[in-house]
């Protein structure tokens, strides 16, 4: 069995994230809660430049929740550019979503592997269907 990749790369730096933790995965919870709340208020009226620093400012402050103060920054560089934090946040959803094909295999794995043991010791009945 492989184990679940932890380690988020991302611009020359790690971050650590392990949604089987509580922790970390409050913080994408709240930092979902936050991105959804940003968006629900971002309004396309505006000029073009304004509404590429809000898209850049919403996932900055996403990025923030998930890592901390400041990891915004630090991962797409302080000149804001909507191509950069996309790709980190597009990036990042990714590694997740690795994550739990991980979790979701390993668990199917573990069902398997209890369910051949239970059938050899004549523990499993069968199902009704």
């Amino acid at each position: 069995m492989t184990d679940m990749e932890k380690i988020w790369k991302w611009n020359g730096k790690e971050y650590y994230f392990d949604i089987t933790e509580p922790g970390c995965m409050r913080r994408l919870m709240d930092a979902l809660t936050g991105l959804r709340n940003n968006l629900a208020q971002f309004r396309r009226e505006q000029e073009t430049d304004d509404m590429l620093s809000c898209h850049c400012g919403i996932l900055q402050a996403f990025l923030d929740d998930v890592f901390g103060e400041g990891a915004g920054e630090e991962m797409c560089g302080k000149q804001l550019s909507a191509e950069v934090y996309s790709r980190a946040y597009m990036e990042f959803l990714e590694f997740v979503n690795r994550q739990m094909e991980a979790l979701e295999k390993m668990q199917k794995d573990a069902e398997a592997k209890y369910r051949v043991r239970a059938r050899q010791m004549g523990l499993e009945t069968e199902r009704a269907g």
